[in-house]
């Protein structure tokens, strides 16, 4: 806070912020931001540096895989695991596969279900990290592995389940095994279901749709569709197996989860149905967990809808601040990282940025924080050695473990797994308290427990760190007690088939799609409406490029209007705009406009059109060249070609119709949106520094000079003006009284 007060008071002193108002506002702005400050302090632990934490997003996503091997469990564990000290187990079950759930063997649904759907949804998101550090063979056999299992147990009557596991093994009576489970006793107790288990089956359901959009398995979506109906069916969450180890509360919130990937994955409109009438009523307050998924639905939401209210609004009121967020003594680790994971995705799909907020805790979490631990094995210089799990603890017995803190001489490391993390230190406190207390401690189920679903945010987190934190730091060539470095891909992923079709049943009378393309409907895309500078509703679409060379917009234009036009542009570190002006409508009212988008592109495409306004023109897809090859120009669609130069006006020839195309390189749009609202000056941040650049702006100060684009950003208000009220605002956002999501509203 004193950084903000130094700041301001500089601007006193320099006489520029006269206004008498404007003063009486910020005292109280800064009594406020003072009380709200004392308060989160009084909440939660200061980032203190006691150690350098890790911004090796590379290494910490390379190490956090390996826990899923260590859990690993069936006939083919030896063959598949990239550990020395694993090998096959529960070799009898009677659906053999799947993953340990934590430091035990049973397998229970909801964590299996959840990790399984946040590990497919973390490579769904940030795909390029895991290409870019090698990453994603080794992902694509975890996320195989669960979905596999998911299918081996469901038995399926025609497209409906007529059975279905939901647990293995009783959770009482594995807890009272500790050792390796290559030596547990068989004979596992096996929990099905024909007429329940909801909440899981909608998990699974989620997990397999995310694989499918994935890696483009067809049994994935056909397993997807059958748990997904069959979980509406009944409706009723399992309760005799998981009880004691992990109630759901409800499975309203895992079947919005899967009806979103479902529509994701089939375009489907029944499935965007069900999702819209579960948004209506799901309310989100917590992290993105097993037994939670309300933040896990408003996310995926986000994603195929393009609506980030829900998401978005949670993300900004827990997501801020220099202090470690600490939300339950029962992994606080796991759930902090989960909370870095959705406000990066919300930062990948929105104009805010979480990534310097999520850069600080996952500093606190591999090692800057004051006990002076990396909570991620391998991770830093002082790490947990002793976590509270049964194959890496090196005992064969309790007795053998007896009251020993440290795990047995020589038992292997178990690099990349997440510890439970600080606490209060008080088991029979029902309070969240504050995390005051950890010790490296195998007896202790709390701090040093580890679990799937523990290490599931933190996959996540890294690879969003990765792709958007600056790609920062490399994998490691060699790791003790790992016997396969994954480091590069051999992953060929087939082409998205067309919507409603499976790539095996493709519509009648159609061609195969060109693997060359990619076709994004809105639903890829965020599609919406804006305000000119005129006044008039603007439409747009802006899409992430995905690697592309060039894209074609399909516009269907409602009205009598014979021309289009338009522009695309990216920011590059500044805006960089091509329009296209006077493009004939088709006779079927169509109209494709093709795009070569710059070498130096930025981190998404905005396509949008000025003429018609409003209804009077739909979006209705971007087609993604990947080669860099225009469409066939064998079709009745009037077409019209921008060629990336500056400043200059050419003329270009379709087969049908000859149209003028002006590009144009600038500092700031001629039509321009806000790129980040509150960002007078164009930094790529909302500080105290726009709040000053405003005011004198405001005050008639002629060096303070606003650019077109800063004042389309500084108008926070949205009334059209440029004045004191927006600084206030900004000041309100500054200050942490409001969201800076608040900005755009």
């Amino acid at each position: 806070m004193r950084g903000i007060f130094g700041n301001l008071l500089t601007i006193f002193e320099r006489g520029i912020l006269m206004n008498k108002s404007f003063v009486r506002r910020i005292g109280a702005l800064c009594t406020g931001a003072v009380m709200t400050a004392s308060a989160l302090m009084s909440m939660s632990s200061s980032l203190t540096v006691t150690a350098a934490g890790s911004d090796d997003y590379a290494k910490i996503l390379q190490y956090s895989l390996y826990f899923y091997d260590a859990n690993m469990c069936g006939k083919d564990v030896q063959s598949k695991c990239g550990l020395s000290w694993r090998g096959n187990c529960h070799t009898d079950d009677e659906v053999p596969g799947g993953f340990h759930d934590a430091g035990d063997h049973a397998m229970f649904g909801l964590p299996q279900g959840y990790t399984a759907a946040a590990l497919g949804l973390s490579y769904q998101q940030f795909a390029d990290a895991y290409a870019a550090t090698g990453q994603t063979d080794h992902l694509k056999m975890i996320t195989d592995r669960f979905c596999e299992f998911f299918r081996n147990s469901t038995k399926l009557s025609g497209d409906s389940v007529s059975n279905f596991l939901y647990q293995k093994g009783d959770g009482e009576a594995d807890h009272k095994y500790w050792g390796k489970p290559e030596n547990q006793p068989g004979g596992r107790k096996m929990f099905w279901t024909s007429s329940g288990a909801s909440d899981i089956a909608a998990d699974y359901a989620a997990a397999l749709a995310l694989n499918y959009i994935n890696f483009k398995n067809n049994e994935d979506l056909k397993y997807a569709k059958a748990l997904y109906k069959f979980s509406k069916q009944y409706n009723q969450c399992a309760t005799d197996g998981p009880k004691g180890f992990y109630n759901s509360s409800s499975c309203a919130d895992e079947q919005a989860l899967a009806a979103a990937w479902l529509y994701k994955a089939t375009n489907d409109g029944q499935y965007k149905n069900d999702l819209d009438a579960a948004m209506g009523s799901l309310g989100v307050g917590w992290a993105y967990g097993w037994n939670d998924a309300n933040l896990g639905a408003a996310l995926a939401y986000g994603i195929v809808t393009g609506n980030w209210a829900k998401a978005s609004g949670y993300v900004g009121n827990m997501c801020r601040g220099n202090d470690y967020l600490y939300m339950d003594k029962w992994g606080s680790a796991r759930l902090n990282a989960s909370m870095q994971f959705a406000a990066l995705i919300v930062s990948k799909n929105t104009n805010t940025s979480y990534v310097d907020w999520a850069k600080g805790q996952m500093r606190y979490l591999t090692g800057d924080n004051k006990f002076g631990y990396s909570f991620v094995v391998g991770i830093g210089n002082k790490y947990p050695e002793n976590t509270h799990h049964r194959a890496a603890s090196g005992y064969n017995s309790y007795d053998e473990m007896g009251n020993n803190r440290t795990a047995a001489p020589n038992s292997p490391v178990l690099i990349g797994a997440l510890a439970g993390g600080p606490w209060s230190g008080d088991r029979n406190s029902a309070d969240k308290g504050s995390p005051v207390f950890y010790e490296d401690n195998i007896q202790d189920y709390i701090g040093n427990e580890v679990a799937l679903d523990y290490n599931a945010g933190l996959v996540g987190a890294a690879a969003g760190l990765y792709s958007l934190g600056g790609k920062s730091g490399s994998i490691a060539s060699n790791i003790p007690g790992v016997t396969k470095i994954y480091s590069s891909s051999s992953v060929v992923v087939p082409d998205d088939p067309t919507p409603g079709t499976t790539p095996d049943n493709p519509t009648p009378g159609t061609t195969p799609e060109n693997p060359s393309e990619k076709v994004l409907t809105p639903s890829d895309m965020t599609v919406d409406t804006e305000k000119g500078n005129d006044g008039e509703i603007n439409n747009f679409a802006e899409f992430y490029p995905m690697g592309a060379k060039s894209a074609t917009l399909y516009l269907k234009v409602n009205s009598s209007d014979t021309e289009v036009s338009g522009a695309f542009g990216t920011w590059t570190g500044k805006w960089e705009q091509e329009d296209f002006m006077g493009v004939k409508v088709g006779s079927d009212k169509t109209v494709a406009i093709d795009y070569t988008i710059p070498s130096n592109v930025g981190q998404t495409v905005k396509a949008m059109v000025f003429w018609p306004h409003g209804n009077s023109v739909t979006i209705e897809k971007v087609v993604l060249h990947m080669d860099g090859s225009a469409p066939s120009q064998n079709t009745s669609k009037e077409t019209t070609t921008t060629t990336k130069t500056t400043t200059t006006t050419t003329s270009t020839t379709t087969t049908t119709t000859t149209t003028t195309t002006t590009t144009t390189t600038f500092d700031q749009p001629q039509n321009p949106t806000a790129t980040l609202w509150g960002d007078a000056d164009l930094s790529g941040i909302v500080d105290v520094g726009d709040a000053v650049l405003i005011a004198r702006f405001s005050n008639e100060d002629g060096e303070a000079v606003l650019s077109k684009q800063g004042k389309v950003n500084a108008d926070v208000t949205h009334d059209g003006a440029v004045n004191m009220d927006d600084v206030t605002k900004i000041l309100q956002a500054v200050c942490k009284l409001i969201s800076m999501n608040d900005l755009a509203h």
